[in-house]
């Protein structure tokens, strides 16, 4: 019987017992407190001596009336199979390679590993693991598995002679093309011959036989000359039209000192007025101060220094360039003259 109606018939008799006799209630009344305070006794063990929640549960229901205490016992005993189940279904699953129809992908990208280059710009990579397959239905990963994922990376800038690809790689912020080492835009280099004086040339010689260093102009150069390769482009001091942004000072300044390699390096065509003929500009210079001459916007072949006042935004001064910037190395005499005598005694 549940307790709460035995509560409810015990205040019954206790009124009908006052009614009819003073003892027989106080009796009754203590019958009743006896009742209820072993009771609470009872409960308040059963919440204070269980060792877990379903032992508490059990207990408590026993307070109860025997069809809630069935239906308990019922349920635990149905999540308890039901449990079982579904483990050795997961299990048999498993064992054929069977994967749930809404398994989500899980996975892990590992750590970087080194960079690929000691200075300048490099490339690191990292690889994707998959821990769990999606299933059918399931939401698959983002990369797949054994997929590498590449970065690029960065330690230092290049020192002076340090293998480079790109001239931001460099702390002179400018890589040899042919060297692809770090250099200096003074140091004679094959890509920049004009810089070499005649003991220089003659040690490039050894690594590149069509360097030659040419007595009656006094410079370093190639022996053979492809033309198609010697004329820069009309609009060599235009902007870019591939870049969105403007470039730097340091930008502007290496492809002035590129333009200026390849014009100087190929002189070849001594004159006094650039435009003196009507003969290809390529190779021609300005005897007097060995300035090049260069195609002009209007077809022309006029002094590089006069081509324009600004390049690509900037003025030589704002470059801290000289303003004789666009002058060639030229020999001076008694090296001139230690390399005729060297070349008579040969």
């Amino acid at each position: 019987m549940n307790i709460i109606i035995k509560i409810i018939l015990f205040n019954i008799v206790l009124f009908v017992a006052l009614k009819y006799s003073f003892i027989l209630f106080l009796i009754l009344l203590t019958l009743l407190s006896v009742w209820m305070a072993y009771t609470t006794y009872k409960v308040n063990k059963i919440i204070e001596g269980n060792t877990n929640l379903d032992e508490y549960k059990m207990n408590f229901a026993q307070l109860l009336n025997v069809n809630i205490q069935k239906d308990y016992k019922n349920d635990i005993l149905y999540d308890t199979i039901t449990d079982k189940f579904t483990t050795l279904m997961k299990l048999l699953d498993e064992e054929e390679n069977i994967l749930p129809p809404n398994q989500i992908c899980i996975g892990e990208l590992g750590d970087w590993g080194e960079c690929s280059k000691e200075c300048g710009r490099g490339k690191k990579t990292r690889q994707f693991n998959t821990i769990q397959k999606a299933g059918r239905t399931g939401i698959d990963c983002i990369y797949e598995d054994g997929q590498i994922e590449t970065s690029e990376c960065f330690n230092r800038l290049c020192k002076f002679n340090e293998e480079c690809e790109y001239d931001n790689d460099c702390i002179s912020n400018l890589c040899s093309k042919s060297e692809k080492v770090c250099t200096y835009h003074n140091m004679c280099m094959r890509d920049m011959l004009y810089n070499c004086n005649y003991d220089q040339c003659l040690n490039l010689q050894k690594k590149d036989q069509e360097i030659t260093y040419d007595l009656n102009q006094q410079k370093c150069i190639r022996s053979t000359v492809d033309y198609n390769k010697v004329d820069v482009n009309l609009n060599i001091f235009d902007s870019f039209a591939d870049i969105n942004r403007p470039l730097s000072k340091d930008e502007v300044k290496n492809k002035l000192y590129q333009i200026k390699n390849n014009l100087c390096e190929n002189m070849d065509r001594p004159i006094s007025d650039c435009n003196a003929d009507f003969t290809r500009c390529e190779g021609k210079y300005i005897i007097t101060d060995n300035i090049p001459c260069h195609t002009g916007e209007n077809n022309d072949c006029v002094r590089v220094d006069t081509v324009t006042d600004k390049y690509y935004g900037y003025t030589l001064s704002e470059l801290d360039l000289e303003t004789n910037f666009w002058k060639c190395f030229v020999a001076d005499d008694s090296s001139t003259n230690n390399n005729n005598s060297t070349n008579n005694s040969s």
